[in-house]
């Protein structure tokens, strides 16, 4: 199959392309989202292009220019279900081709290869394949646990999406998703550093293991949050972990609230609807050590300012127990505006408890 298009050609590969897969493969990207062998050698490169079975794809620019490699990489001809895999060599990034020749390739499987359901894989983390495929049509269907192999052999969770055939003529008849890309590059990238005044947001570290410790084991934080209770180091340590996990997902920015002497303060969280890419939620909590001095007020507003102006937010929310005066006091320091009480829309240990919904609109004043 050859497929001429206005922006890149779709074509068989030729032993010809082994030099060009070489250069491509030595992208540290490449490298380190696929399984191709580290280090790369020419023989891996000859061995992919003369190896390469039917429904394996370079797509090149109209010069000759390798842009990426697209195709089938595993067919299961009884169960009708087949996995799309590609990579982008760094001169094709950003141009929109292989969201484009993704499409192609589909629709290829689906009437040539006459399968039922294409799957798509990822390491998490993955944003950018995540996003081609997204705009492809796919839908994301969830995380699968230790699900893929890393090249040292060793099980990583995974994220899974599907394309059906009715997708496929759903989107061609009314048109591609818009996906905004900004979320992956923001996650993409290692956590920023905010500044709001006297304060700094940064990514949480092991140093405030300790600090962490002696806060969450206060009685204010135990009555208005749902920190666990019997709160360890080891508990700290194991959420500096989970922080980066959430980052690398794409699914939550957690900052550490640090005061002038860069010592941790306290945390403030954004977390993004899975359900609505543009509606975001923040939690706070602040050490008793700080209490008072607004730490906590400029950073809600360093962050809600962040996740409006980089992540596109249209809308943030802040939820808490009703009683907790010293969260709304910050909230509507912040600029949110409190909308009503929800009758035993959280737990707190168990049981269902009434609280505050508040939100601030990426219209609203800053």
């Amino acid at each position: 199959m050859e497929i001429k298009t206005d922006s890149f050609v779709l074509r068989a590969w030729r032993g010809s392309d082994a030099d060009q897969v070489f250069d491509a493969c030595q992208d540290p990207a490449i490298q380190r989202w696929t399984r191709v062998p580290v280090p790369y050698l020419r023989e891996h490169a000859v061995g992919f292009v003369t190896g390469a079975a039917s429904g394996q794809f370079g797509i090149f620019d109209h010069d000759g220019l390798l842009l990426g490699s697209i195709g089938v990489v595993d067919h299961d001809v009884e169960a009708r279900v087949a996995e799309i895999g590609y990579w982008v060599a760094p001169g094709g990034r950003g141009r929109g081709v292989t969201t484009e020749a993704l499409k192609l390739v589909c629709r290829w499987a689906f009437d040539t290869l006459r399968v039922q359901r294409l799957l798509w894989r990822a390491r998490i983390g993955n944003l950018p394949s995540q996003l081609v495929a997204e705009r492809a049509g796919f839908v994301m269907e969830g995380v699968q646990r230790e699900a893929l192999i890393e090249r040292d052999g060793e099980p990583v969770d995974g994220m899974v999406g599907a394309l059906l055939p009715a997708d496929l003529a759903r989107m061609e008849e009314h048109g591609f998703p818009t996906v905004d890309g900004r979320r992956t590059r923001v996650f993409s990238s290692p956590p920023p550093v905010l500044v709001e005044g006297p304060v700094t947001l940064r990514a949480p570290e092991l140093r405030d293991a300790d600090d962490m410790l002696v806060a969450c084991v206060d009685p204010e934080i135990l009555r208005w949050t749902s920190m666990p209770l019997g709160y360890t180091r080891e508990m700290a340590e194991s959420f500096v972990g989970f922080t980066a996990r959430q980052w690398q997902r794409g699914t939550a920015a957690i900052f550490a609230v640090c005061g002038p002497d860069d010592r941790w303060a306290g945390n403030m969280d954004l977390r993004i609807s899975a359900a609505d890419p543009t509606l975001g939620e923040v939690g706070f909590m602040t050490a008793p050590w700080a209490r008072g001095q607004g730490h906590c007020t400029a950073a809600l507003r360093a962050v809600s300012r962040w996740g409006f102006e980089e992540l596109g937010l249209v809308r943030i929310e802040w939820n808490a127990f009703v009683g907790n005066d010293g969260s709304r006091r910050v909230a509507e320091k912040a600029g949110f505006v409190v909308e009503g009480t929800q009758r035993g829309r959280l737990r707190h240990r168990g049981e269902p408890v009434d609280s505050w919904i508040g939100a601030k609109l990426a219209t609203d004043p800053h």
